[in-house]
């Protein structure tokens, strides 16, 4: 699966990230507390879009809207993700089944 990926804000990739940044705001559930590494960095992702103002031209203000205010529950499940990472779990988080985990 392709992950979202910020570069810049002018970027050629940019319209294509966002119509799957919209997919991936509307299915957030900030409920879940099983997201993993390659989750949060993709959260981070969008955030960058959402900081540096990036959203297609046919959406709402609503929409818009709606984006910010997940981006901030995004953060918030960033923040307590990065906080839960300590020496005794760090290696665990990295590899799965004793193979090197594909970040992003």
């Amino acid at each position: 699966m392709e992950r979202i990926k910020f570069y810049s804000k002018s970027d050629l990739g940019c319209s294509y990230n966002l119509e799957k940044l919209y997919e991936i705001v509307n299915n957030y559930d900030e409920n879940r507390k099983n997201y993993n590494i390659n989750d949060i960095i993709e959260f981070y992702n969008i955030s960058l879009y959402n900081d540096n103002e990036c959203y297609l031209k046919k959406w709402t203000d609503i929409e818009i809207e709606k984006i910010k205010n997940v981006c901030k529950k995004m953060n918030k499940s960033i923040g307590v993700y990065l906080s839960n990472i300590d020496n005794s779990n760090i290696e665990k988080i990295f590899l799965r089944n004793g193979k090197e985990l594909s970040i992003l």
